[in-house]
């Protein structure tokens, strides 16, 4: 068989209803509702292949079991027509129970039954396989063959079980376990029934619905139509609106976009304004400097408002130029306590000053700090003169008594004469005072005993001034007639006569006479030792030497001054002697011939007082026009200005010390100042040109090397010198490879490389040759991980930090020159008269290539690798580096030197040898600031906050400078230095029509308020 009936029942049972199984009848309800099981069998006993017995007993378990059972000889009561009753048991019998023995499968009523039952519905009929009777059977046994055919599942019984009538449990078990499974079956066929009938129902109801929805729908279809009409309506009313609200969007749109573009043309006007306004107030700043020197502040101020306006390179000179003469913040000497300065007088030195107020006693000043060295107790002083070294005082009342005070120790003065001094005068070495006395005598003094030397020499007259040569060799003397130098005691050794008073002056190295006749506006200028008259000036009011003796400066009272270099005196000419190592000397030849005249300066008005520092390298001048005034003694160029409306009225100056600050005094006070205006940079002296310059990596120091070799290190804030070394050979180098850095510091800061082929470490001082340092070094990678060299013209080498070489690469043309990117991701290339070529180092893949319109001598990166510089000699280009597009072209009036990028990436510094360093804007694509050298520049660079460029100068420069360069940086020091504002009247004059606001936004000053208005 196919399969078991259990293993069929097991399954079917536990998809069904478990419980079935464990409940059992209390009532039989057979003839009401029908029978569980129909049992059809052949009478009879087991011999005759009947199964009663076993029928039977089926009968009796199941009904044991709560099943309703049909059996024919227990239900079929005698006298029925047993036809009737087995129909209509068949009939309702959920299932038939076949035993099939042999018999059975020959008895035409088991086969009528099984038919019977058979079409009566598809019901279930489980047989009972006697002794394999019915798995046997054929079609040839009518319905057993077609049930066969069929291949139900039935249950193997042997001919033994049914000749005991004893059924197996297991027959029972699985003919039970089929009931509950045809039970659950026939539930399942109710509930379906019932929810068919729900569903007729449902499908009723909702025919009914549906009668009802299509009366609804035909209502709300009229109802549609007149909504769609209303609809239709107020869409057509919407489409009006939208359209007039698009249109109205539209007019809006086009209004906003005539508003922003009015809005850009206005800002673009304000713009174009206000660098017309910009250029207008750089121009008038830059005519107000170089005419009325009294308006030096406002031209200041005026410069200030063209850069915040439209920072530009007139905005930017002018600013500069403002600069190159404004003082620092005065420091203030507080000598006008006691009333108005009558009278005052520095030392030799400038260190002391000391000032007479009315009635008052003198005090005495240290000019550096303002700080009282204390008080002389002698009120109506005549005159008094300081000695040289600024300690002692000697004072002149109107007796003629002479009293020595000394500094410090005021209570004990010396009394040099009682009565008849009618002048005093210092030796330049202080060891001498010279005095002159009603009596017709000339006395001389030792300072160290104050006792007179010698018996001193009878002049012809009384004298009313005296000087005296640094070693006392010859003492001057004059009156308002006569003249006389003498030499040594007895008569004089030289006698001038004149119809005015005359003033002699010595050198400190005592070499030179100078005679100054102010009422006749004549100087004169002798030498000491031949009496030979070196010069003969007229129309000047005002002589001064410098502190070392080498300078004199003449006033004049037409508005000019100038001096001489009295080192030129006697320079007839140079000779050239062997020196020691082979090398040729120059030295100079003396003899008699005329002193150098320097250039001359001019103010506005009549110059009334000069003076000169120590070293003669700078003059002091005072004028009627309101200004004193600083200069460059050997180029003339005027290096400081003081308006004295600005600060106060100077009768006269003094250089300080060394000659850095100067001091003056006036009738309403005293102060001091640097003796020069903003150098705007931080100059860095050199014997030769400086051809390299660079930043070290956090900017406190900086490196320069000068064409004979000396590499400095230098403080990048104070300018002093930290270290030096003598790199032999360096000229050569430089010269046969222009295209290797010159400089570039370790990354680490601690050491130096030289022409790409020297490391300096400043530790230890040595200097060696870095392993990678072979062939001519082209290119060195920020940190050193990268260097390019070439060999042999038209061959790039590639090597590490160690020396290895990681590539070779070989080009068309000679390379000229060739930079790496700062992230190292890449290298530009450059071929002569081939241009440029851009390449990746990982793989050495083409990335760009560059044909410029003129012959490329030198390239560099931008700081973020994507931009490329490629300078020429009259010109530069920016190129994008990925791309090779132009970006844009620089133009240069003259060759340039050197081009490199700010860390923004927003400037260009470009060298040039029209003496200029100067900046190009990137963005706005225009020059930005002008840095002025005396020679070309050979070299520059940015510091790494970008806030500082340093360059060098070629022979006739031989300076590096640092230069402070941004706009913004010269406005504050411009406002710092002023304190000031423009005033309202200022304003409406130079901004007419314009609101006023602060230009350096600073506290409302008095002048100001003396106009009665608040700024």
């Amino acid at each position: 068989m196919s399969e078991s009936l259990g293993a069929s029942l097991d399954r079917s049972e536990e998809a069904s209803d478990p419980v079935s199984r464990q409940r059992s009848p209390l009532v039989d309800w057979g003839r009401l509702f029908g029978y569980d099981f129909f049992i059809s069998y052949k009478r009879g006993n087991a011999v005759d292949g009947g199964a009663s017995a076993y029928a039977q007993t089926l009968a009796r378990e199941l009904t044991a079991a709560d099943f309703r059972v049909f059996l024919d000889n227990v239900e079929a009561p005698i006298g029925l027509e047993l036809e009737s009753t087995l129909t209509r048991a068949l009939r309702r019998s959920r299932a038939l129970i076949l035993i099939a023995t042999r018999g059975a499968v020959a008895s035409k009523y088991v086969q009528l039954e099984l038919e019977t039952f058979a079409g009566k519905g598809r019901r279930p009929v489980i047989p009972i396989n006697v002794g394999g009777a019915f798995s046997g059977a054929s079609p040839a046994d009518g319905g057993f063959g077609a049930l066969r055919a069929r291949e139900p599942i039935w249950i193997d019984v042997d001919e033994d079980a049914v000749a005991s009538g004893r059924p197996a449990p297991a027959t029972v078990d699985n003919i039970r376990r089929h009931a509950h499974f045809v039970k659950a079956n026939v539930r399942l066929r109710w509930a379906t029934g019932i929810v068919m009938l729900a569903l007729v129902a449902l499908a009723a109801y909702a025919g009914l619905e549906a009668r009802r929805a299509t009366r609804e729908a035909t209502n709300a279809e009229q109802q549609r139509g007149q909504a769609q009409a209303a609809e239709r309506a107020e869409r057509g009313a919407r489409k009006l609106a939208d359209e007039k609200t698009e249109a109205a969007k539209l007019a809006l749109e086009n209004e906003t976009k005539a508003l922003a573009k009015a809005e850009r043309r206005r800002l673009e006007a304000e713009r174009q304004r206000n660098i017309a306004v910009a250029g207008e107030l750089a121009a008038r700043a830059q005519i107000l400097i170089a005419q009325r020197g009294t308006l030096l502040p406002i031209a200041g101020m005026l410069a200030v408002e063209a850069s915040r306006r439209e920072p530009s390179l007139d905005a930017d000179r002018a600013a500069r130029e403002a600069l190159l003469l404004l003082p620092s913040k005065a420091g203030v000497i507080d000598c006008a306590r006691d009333g108005e300065v009558l009278t005052g007088r520095f030392s030799a030195d400038g260190t002391a000053l000391a000032t007479q107020t009315k009635g008052k006693p003198i005090r005495l000043w240290e000019t550096r700090t303002g700080r009282s060295l204390g008080q002389v107790p002698l009120a109506g002083a005549r005159k008094f003169v300081w000695s040289p070294d600024g300690k002692r005082l000697v004072t002149l009342d109107d007796a003629g008594k002479a009293l020595v005070w000394r500094v410090g120790e005021i209570a004990s003065p010396l009394t040099l004469a009682e009565r008849g001094v009618n002048d005093v005068a210092f030796a330049a070495s202080g060891d001498y005072v010279a005095s002159v006395h009603d009596d017709r005598r000339t006395r001389l003094w030792l300072t160290d005993s104050w006792t007179e030397v010698g018996s001193g020499w009878v002049n012809a007259e009384p004298m009313t001034h005296v000087a005296v040569h640094p070693q006392a060799e010859e003492v001057a003397a004059s009156n308002a007639d006569l003249s006389e130098i003498m030499g040594s005691p007895g008569l004089p050794a030289q006698s001038f006569v004149s119809n005015f008073q005359a003033i002699w002056t010595y050198s400190a190295d005592g070499k030179h006479l100078a005679q100054l006749v102010a009422p006749q506006f004549v100087a004169n200028l002798f030498e000491v030792q031949s009496r030979r008259q070196l010069f003969h000036e007229d129309r000047r009011i005002s002589v001064a030497f410098s502190g070392d003796g080498s300078t004199i400066a003449l006033a004049s009272p037409e508005w000019d001054a100038t001096s001489y270099d009295l080192r030129s005196c006697r320079m007839a000419g140079t000779r050239y002697v062997a020196a020691p190592g082979g090398v040729v000397a120059p030295v100079a030849v003396d003899g008699p011939v005329g002193c150098q005249r320097q250039p001359t300066v001019r103010h506005n008005d009549s110059i009334y007082r000069v003076t000169l520092s120590r070293d003669g390298r700078l003059m002091g001048t005072v004028s009627k026009d309101g200004t004193a005034r600083v200069w460059e003694t050997y180029r003339g160029r005027e290096v400081l200005r003081i308006v004295e409306a600005d600060e106060i009225p100077i009768t006269e100056l003094a250089f300080v010390g060394d000659g850095s600050s100067i001091a003056a005094w006036g009738p309403k006070g005293c102060r001091s100042w640097g003796s020069q205006g903003h150098r705007q940079a931080l100059a860095l002296a050199h014997e030769d040109a400086v051809v390299g310059v660079a930043f070290s990596p956090d900017d406190s120091r900086i490196a320069t090397i000068s064409l004979n070799g000396i590499a400095r290190l230098w403080s990048g804030t104070s300018g002093d010198l930290l270290r030096s070394h003598k790199i032999q050979g360096f000229k050569m180098s430089w010269r046969e490879n222009p295209s290797a850095p010159p400089l570039l510091f370790r990354p680490d800061g601690r050491g130096l490389l030289i022409d790409g082929r020297l490391a300096w470490d400043f530790q230890s001082g040595s200097v060696d040759r870095p392993p990678f340092a072979e062939g001519a070094v082209l290119a060195v990678a920020r940190n050193w991980s990268v260097v390019a060299a070439r060999e042999a013209e038209k061959i790039v080498v590639l090597r590490d930090r160690t020396g290895r070489a990681i590539s070779r690469h070989a080009f068309a043309a000679p390379v000229v020159g060739a930079a790496i990117a700062p992230s190292g991701c890449c290298i530009a290339v450059a071929e002569k008269e081939r241009g440029v070529s851009v390449w990746r180092l990982r793989d050495w893949r083409p990335l760009a290539s560059v044909q410029p319109s003129h012959p490329v001598v030198g390239v560099a990166f931008d700081p973020q690798g994507l931009r490329l510089l490629v300078r020429g000699k009259r010109g530069a280009s920016i190129y994008e580096a990925t791309s090779g597009r132009q970006l844009q072209r620089i133009d240069a009036e003259s060759a340039l030197t050197t081009a490199d990028f700010d860390p923004s990436g927003r400037y260009v510094v470009l060298g040039d040898a029209d003496r200029n360093a100067w900046l190009w804007d990137t963005e706005l694509l225009r020059r930005a600031a002008a840095l002025h050298h005396d020679d070309m520049v050979m070299s520059a660079a940015f510091s790494h906050d970008g806030r500082r460029v340093v360059s060098g100068g070629f022979r006739s420069d031989r300076t590096a400078r640092v230069w402070m360069w941004r706009p913004e940086d010269l406005v504050n020091e411009i406002c710092t230095r002023r304190h000031r504002d423009l005033t309202r009247s200022e304003w409406n004059q130079y901004l007419p029509g314009e609101p006023y606001r602060s230009t350096c936004d600073l506290a409302p000053r008095a002048d100001a308020k003396r106009e009665g208005k608040a700024p």
